[in-house]
């Protein structure tokens, strides 16, 4: 039986930020403990006298200065998502999901493409929000919003886990 669901919007810019933020979520992370880390060694090598005032000067500056570094980070890449918005009239446009066990395709007024299930390398939920990764850089936002009824949301996510491998999806 071939089921298909649609979904149609507008990403507004409040759920692109929201995606940019989720998505920039684990390099972040994995920067503050690098800075963290790479921090601590060098106070630590630095300072070299006293070696207790020595360890909680260096963790004290070193989560000091990481916090600084990845705050000016967030503000970077928001800075980057907000031009990104800006600039591409896509983003804005209002787009026409179609999910069947085919693919997801995407229309809108000046393009129609195809995402063959197999070509996703992640479907998540994350809020109201599905994002399907194309690649690591790459995503389809859908905001629940975008479906008519609960029943389409359920749809949906039983259109994408039955065509995609289970390790794949988190919803």
């Amino acid at each position: 039986m071939n089921q298909e669901v649609l979904a149609k919007g507008i990403v507004n810019f409040e759920e692109f930020k929201r995606y940019n933020k989720y998505h920039m979520r684990k390099r972040e992370m994995i920067a503050f403990f690098s800075f963290l880390f790479l921090f601590f060694i060098i106070f630590y090598v630095l300072m070299m006298d006293n070696f207790h005032s020595v360890i909680i000067f260096s963790i004290l500056f070193s989560i000091i200065t990481s916090v600084l570094l990845i705050s000016a980070i967030r503000i970077v890449n928001m800075r980057f998502a907000v031009k990104e918005y800006k600039s591409e009239p896509s983003i804005k446009g209002e787009m026409t999901y179609i999910s069947s066990e085919e693919g997801i395709r995407l229309k809108c007024e000046s393009s129609d493409a195809l995402f063959r299930w197999g070509e996703i390398q992640k479907a998540i939920l994350v809020r109201d929000m599905f994002i399907l990764y194309v690649t690591t850089m790459k995503a389809i936002v859908i905001p629940t919003r975008f479906f008519d009824s609960e029943e389409d949301i359920d749809l949906f996510k039983n259109i994408v886990s039955e065509n995609m491998d289970t390790t794949k999806v988190k919803f």
